[in-house]
């Protein structure tokens, strides 16, 4: 690889962030619950932590710690590439890690668990929604 490639693939595991929030794939049975398009973007996350285990010529290697699980991944760094767009892709590529280990380690009833408290918690957010623009309506009426 040439000097260069080295340097930017050592440039860019120093601007890896430490820690990311992924969020979580939903369980089957409540997939037609979930809008495809949230724009408050309260699906449930998990935090993951980020440390670079080795770089390599072209990708490196990272240890990904969340949940009491650790997990190593390898990470292809495109040269050709801009930093933002590496940043943006190692979100969806550690995103879709995560959700797959969480899924061989047997840990869906904790994704569940995480999803009913995002239900509950939407629910509260629409009713407090509709609360206030009843009271505004009330007020305008009265007003």
């Amino acid at each position: 690889m040439s000097f260069i490639g080295e340097k930017y693939v050592k440039f860019i595991c120093g601007e890896l962030p430490k820690e990311i929030l992924v969020s979580l794939d939903p369980p089957e049975d409540l997939k037609e619950k979930i809008p495809r398009f949230s724009k408050l973007n309260m699906l449930p996350k998990i935090r993951v932590d980020i440390s670079v285990v080795e770089p390599y010529t072209r990708s490196a290697k990272l240890l990904l710690k969340f949940n009491n699980i650790e997990t190593e991944f390898i990470f292809y760094i495109p040269l050709s590439k801009s930093p933002e767009y590496i940043l943006n892709n190692l979100h969806n590529k550690v995103e879709k890690k995560i959700n797959k280990v969480l899924i061989q380690e047997g840990k869906g009833d904790m994704v569940k668990e995480r999803y009913k408290k995002w239900d509950d918690d939407r629910n509260l957010l629409y009713k407090k929604i509709n609360e206030a623009i009843d009271k505004s309506k009330i007020m305008k009426l009265n007003g």
